[in-house]
């Protein structure tokens, strides 16, 4: 037997690999990192994130696996994927990661977890971890100094990583200075999640504020910051929801609050409306405003009480479907186009699509089309705002309105026909076609289930001058205008609503509140 199949065949001993200087860098850099770089201002809050997360790819499942006592190469692989698990879990999700929390919690360590999907960008450094620390693993020590050091760099390397990314200050000194605490009046340890609105929500607070429990849905909300409550102690709503130290970015304080058994609940409050008060970690106190209690009642059910009922507003998970004018537009049916081909050309032909879009197939202007290769570009309209023909030379251009994007196709002749499409936050007038959204008071706010979006639906006014006036709604088939002077207008209106609250990463259409407004028009002249 060759020594490396000998070593091969040796059991593993983590303990031995502790004094690896990967495990060692990696543990310094952990430490300085949890304990003196964040909230230093030293490094961006980005780059201390990640460090973390880089340097314990390399530390957690060595320390598992000298926990557990692996011995063989598929244990040591076990480690690693129940590192990988525990990770995914609580970057992913916060009920998981305020599981963790709680279990930490419980054995001396408190954590606030922020879940951060871009933290599993780490999670490939396993792989090297896992090829690194085998031939560490079997070397035998040589003195028991040696030993008596792995057990101590061990020890030290569950303590770093136990006690990273302690609580906030204002949980751990003897007063928290803020306007909206929870208190936790039952007589067990609770997990209490806070998330605010994500960074990238805007919201009108005037329109929240009527029903904020029914308006707002959790996709709305960022990531959770997770904290243990023990019996009798307070906790800062507002530090949940954002730094301390950030300006506020909207003139209203919105919280989603969860707490286990507890039916999740919407605190919205206004800096105007509440005074900042110094309040004991510990105990309830009615001369404090501000104050919300965990409190178990007759019935055995947890809830939240307060005296405030503006400030605190059950979360509606389960409304009823609207149907009809006010139902939710689909996001599908908006109008659309390819990158815009500018400048002169010749249809070939065009092709109505299954899915609402029209390939046109254009070539050079003048071109043969029997025997010239086309381009295809896509517009998606109905048929029946599309008024060319094979044949035709159009102009194709894109524009811009400042409230809106479009293009305009026109026809060269003999018809001179054009079609203008725009989507974006109010369709300018067109050809003597002007266009009114109008809100439809009967329709209540509503949001939207994929993005949070609250909205309501309008209808679009469209005629003036030569042309008759007429409501146009979303969605409806495409209305004819008829002109004084004998020609004609073909309006479409794909989308049509007025939004108070969006979070511009995830909704369609404009990234601005107000009008939300996707038409069509296509402009006839009176035959020559």
């Amino acid at each position: 037997m060759t020594r490396n199949s000998r070593n091969a065949a040796q059991p593993l001993s983590p303990r031995r690999a502790v004094l690896h200087p990967a495990f060692l860098g990696s543990l310094a850099v952990l430490a300085l990192n949890d304990h003196v770089f964040k909230g230093a201002n030293i490094f961006p809050e980005f780059v201390t994130g990640k460090l973390s997360d880089v340097a314990g790819m390399f530390v957690a499942p060595l320390l598992l696996a000298a926990v557990v006592g692996v011995r063989t190469r598929r244990a040591w692989w076990a480690a690693h994927v129940a590192v990988a698990a525990v990770f995914s879990a609580i970057q992913v999700s916060t009920t998981a990661a305020a599981a963790w929390a709680g279990a930490m919690s419980a054995v001396g360590f408190p954590w606030v977890i922020t879940a951060d999907p871009t933290d599993l960008a780490a999670l490939p450094l396993l792989l090297l971890s896992a090829a690194l620390y085998p031939a560490a693993m079997r070397a035998a020590p040589r003195q028991n100094l040696r030993s008596s050091a792995e057990v101590g760099i061990a020890g030290v390397g569950v303590a770093v990583c136990a006690a990273t990314s302690p609580p906030p200050p204002d949980l751990v000194e003897p007063d928290l200075f803020t306007d909206v605490w929870l208190h936790n009046a039952t007589d067990a340890s609770v997990v209490v999640r806070v998330r605010g609105l994500a960074p990238s929500v805007d919201a009108d607070c005037d329109v929240l504020a009527t029903d904020p429990g029914r308006l707002l849905s959790e996709p709305l909300f960022g990531d959770a910051r997770a904290w243990t409550l023990a019996p009798d102690e307070n906790l800062s709503v507002r530090a949940g929801i954002a730094d301390e130290w950030e300006e506020p970015t909207r003139d209203c304080m919105v919280g989603l609050v969860q707490v286990d058994g507890v039916a999740p609940a919407i605190f919205f409050w206004r800096d105007e409306d509440l005074d900042s008060n110094t309040v004991p970690a510990q105990g309830w106190h009615d001369d404090i405003s501000g104050g919300v209690m965990i409190e178990t009642e007759a019935d055995g059910q947890s809830r939240f009480t307060h005296d405030d009922e503006d400030m605190v507003d059950t979360l509606v998970t389960a409304l009823p479907p609207t149907t009809g004018a006010c139902a939710p537009q689909s996001e599908g049916a908006r109008v659309a186009w390819g990158e815009v081909p500018s400048g002169l050309h010749r249809l070939a032909g065009f092709d109505p699509g299954v899915d609402g879009c029209i390939r046109l197939d254009l070539v050079f202007p003048g071109a043969d089309i029997e025997t010239t290769a086309s381009e295809p570009w896509y517009l998606c309209v109905p048929t029946e705002v599309f008024p060319f023909a094979a044949g035709d030379e159009i102009s194709i251009e894109a524009i811009n309105t400042g409230a809106s994007d479009g293009i305009r196709v026109a026809a060269q002749g003999p018809s001179l026909a054009e079609l203008w499409v725009y989507a974006g936050g109010l369709a300018p007038s067109t050809k003597g076609v002007s266009f009114a959204p109008v809100p439809d008071y009967g329709c209540e706010f509503r949001a939207d289930p994929k993005c949070g979006t609250i909205s309501r639906s309008s209808v679009i006014v469209a005629g003036g001058g030569n042309y008759e006036a007429i409501e146009v709604a979303a969605g409806q088939a495409p209305v004819t205008l008829s002109g004084n002077d004998g020609g004609s207008a073909v309006v479409y209106v794909a989308h049509a609503q007025e939004r108070v609250a969006l979070d511009v990463e995830c909704a369609e259409g404009p990234d601005t509140l107000g009008d939300d407004v996707e038409l069509a028009v296509a402009i006839i002249p009176a035959a020559q």
